[in-house]
């Protein structure tokens, strides 16, 4: 009886280990270009300055399907010349955070979500890049609540 619940939970264990680290070893070599202009002509990218934008860690894992997941994220971008930017979350109007005049900028946000959150950053010209926190979950959400204790 015991040994399975400590089965479940050294599982358990060793997923969100597994997916802390995949997440870690991502962040530490993040991949610049791809999170630029998401989709679009990556020429204006070249145009705007804009060397390197990312969030660290770009993962967030809850334990079940919809609750929520908290992490701690840290925003930086690295331009070639010094300009003025905005970062926003989703597609909320007013920034989070602005910089005027500078080549590099960092921030860090206190994530509170369900599901995959996208920060934009922008120029005077509109938005230059793109970074997206994935929100992953351990175990899906089951219909069916288990019973944790037994009379017999």
């Amino acid at each position: 009886m015991y040994g399975l619940r400590i089965a479940r939970v050294l599982s358990t264990l060793t997923a969100l280990c597994t997916l802390l680290f995949v997440s870690t070893v991502s962040a530490q070599n993040p991949v610049q270009s791809p999170n630029l202009r998401s989709g679009e002509n990556h020429e204006g990218d070249r145009a705007s300055g804009l060397q390197e934008f990312n969030a660290k860690p770009n993962k967030c894992v809850a334990l079940r399907k919809g609750q929520v997941c908290y992490q701690r994220v840290l925003l930086r971008f690295k331009a070639r010349t010094k300009g003025d930017y905005c970062l926003h979350v989703e597609n909320n109007v007013n920034p989070v955070q602005c910089w005027n005049n500078v080549t590099t900028g960092k921030y860090r946000y206190e994530l509170e979500s369900r599901e995959n959150v996208q920060f934009a950053l922008h120029d005077s010209a509109g938005r230059v890049a793109v970074a997206v926190v994935t929100v992953a979950w351990v175990y899906k959400n089951s219909a069916r609540r288990r019973t944790t204790w037994r009379i017999f």
